[in-house]
């Protein structure tokens, strides 16, 4: 996935060296790590939330 968006906004050469090739190669085992819970060594990301409230 970064190599696409590399391609696409840095070097604007729309040529993408992606890895897997295709998405039929995608395994269930990928993307289950993107979504797998952040390990204790990992903090919670907090966001401040009360800058995006509505200013009146």
């Amino acid at each position: 996935m970064v190599d696409g968006v590399r391609a696409r906004l840095v070097d604007k050469d729309f040529a993408p060296k992606w890895d897997p090739p295709s998405l039929s190669e995608v395994t269930k085992d990928m993307v289950d790590c993107y979504f797998a819970p952040l390990s204790e060594l990992e903090p919670e990301l907090n966001l401040p939330t009360a800058l995006r409230e509505p200013s009146m």
